[in-house]
């Protein structure tokens, strides 16, 4: 039992880690208005299948 709770914290601790990084490098920057309307553009042309 110790061991999953030390490595719960371990996870935890690299989760948080990470969303600060995330949030640095992502969030806090601007887009590039160009590439965002190229992939909009990619994206809106796509074609689509429906399975059932």
């Amino acid at each position: 039992m110790t061991r999953i709770l030390q490595e719960s914290f371990v996870i935890l601790g690299w989760d948080s880690v990470w969303r600060s990084i995330e949030t640095f490098l992502y969030e806090l920057l601007p887009p590039d208005k160009r590439r965002r309307e190229h992939l909009l553009h990619r994206l809106s042309s796509a074609d689509v299948v429906v399975c059932d």
